[in-house]
């Protein structure tokens, strides 16, 4: 059989692309898909971000209600008074400075039952 070289280089060239044509094709196709489904995502995201946003009072309000809020809760700690309350917690009688190194006291497994258990 004899072939010349031009023959035999198109049909070469013939076979390597009927392989490299569908396979980029298919390849293209599929990014592409990839890329339709992050862009509906990203919608979707969009939406739930911009529903979130209309669903949240602007920041003035909220600053508004937490500053009465504060407030009543003054108002009600301040009328509220236990005697001696001050003298049975220590803590409360100091200001909090934030914790020492190594300051944490070591309760005894008994202190940590309860009170019917110990009598």
């Amino acid at each position: 059989m004899g072939m010349s070289r031009q023959t035999i280089f198109f049909l070469a060239c013939a076979f390597a692309l009927s392989a490299i044509i569908p396979g980029s094709a298919g390849y293209i196709t599929g990014r592409l898909a990839v890329l339709e489904r992050i862009a509906e995502d990203l919608r979707v995201r969009e939406a739930i971000l911009q529903a979130r946003e209309r669903a949240v009072p602007d920041r003035k309000a909220i600053l508004d209600r937490d500053a009465d809020r504060r407030a009543a809760l003054e108002r009600d700690t301040s009328t509220r008074t236990v005697a001696g309350h001050a003298d049975a917690c220590p803590h409360r009688a100091r200001p909090h400075k934030g914790r020492k190194p190594n300051s944490r006291k070591i309760i005894p497994p008994a202190a940590l039952a309860p009170a019917r258990a110990r009598e």
